[in-house]
């Protein structure tokens, strides 16, 4: 049977597991497609994390970049209430662990999804409409452009007297108060533009360049300077592009475990 069955896979698989000697542990360990669908749902705990799987998978990187930004969003454990029962799910370095009950962390018997066979699954749901609401799908470049335009925000008001005086950065130069939602909203619609992008990311090297020799340049070391280049970079990218008709996601119960 495949990772993610169908529902004639399902129905076939029970058929099997009833007539075995072991039909009820075996039929109790099965986790329905649409139960593993929830769990992937939830985003592993991270704020909004549907929002930036759909940016983030719009840009079509191979499916090993992928999974790789899966492993890096999802965290900790969720417990899900379905109309199938309680499910755990733990997120490893390996996947995803699901089971039924209370706890998958250390459960030997837990599904194992990894995080290759997840990206797959949700790039499936994405296409199908049936993995972000409506608004979700429309939001999510904006809440990308967003979520950039805080960090370059907050690198720019760490820059030091002296970086300030050499003029890195000078197509920031409305960047001039801690106005901070009227700046960084500002500059979440600047980045729609392709020419402010290009000027930026000409400013942007020229500073990473000075930074990596001078650490000084900034006040504070807790910017991811690489990561930011790299994002900037991908809003240039050919997107795909989502729909839904889903207004809300599938409900499910949570519980703590």
């Amino acid at each position: 049977m495949s990772l993610f069955p169908t529902e004639a896979e399902q129905i076939a698989y029970i058929d099997t597991a009833e007539s075995a000697n072991d039909a009820p542990s075996a039929i109790s360990a099965f986790i329905f497609q649409d139960d593993i669908d929830h769990i992937l749902r939830t985003g592993g705990n991270a704020d909004e994390a549907r929002m930036k799987i759909a940016a983030e998978f719009s840009k079509q990187k191979p499916i090993a970049d992928r999974a790789a930004f899966l492993k890096n969003l999802y965290y900790g454990g969720n417990g899900l209430i379905t109309e199938n029962g309680r499910f755990s799910a733990w997120y490893g370095d390996d996947g995803i662990h699901i089971a039924k009950g209370d706890a998958a962390q250390h459960l030997r018997s837990a599904q194992l999804i990894r995080w290759t066979d997840a990206a797959e699954r949700i790039d499936e749901l994405l296409d199908s409409g049936t993995f972000a609401t409506n608004l979700e799908v429309t939001e999510a470049p904006r809440y990308e452009r967003l979520s950039i335009a805080v960090a370059i925000w907050n690198l720019y008001h760490d820059f030091s007297d002296e970086t300030k005086s050499l003029g890195y950065l000078s197509c920031l130069g409305n960047i001039h108060s801690t106005n901070f939602p009227e700046e960084t909203e500002r500059l979440t619609d600047d980045l729609l533009n392709p020419e402010f992008r290009e000027q930026f990311l000409t400013e942007y090297k020229i500073f990473l360049d000075a930074y990596r020799k001078n650490r000084e340049l900034l006040r504070f070391h807790f910017h991811r300077p690489q990561a930011l280049l790299t994002r900037m970079e991908d809003l240039s990218l050919p997107r795909k592009e989502y729909h839904s008709d889903m207004a809300a996601v599938p409900k499910t119960g949570r519980f703590y475990h």
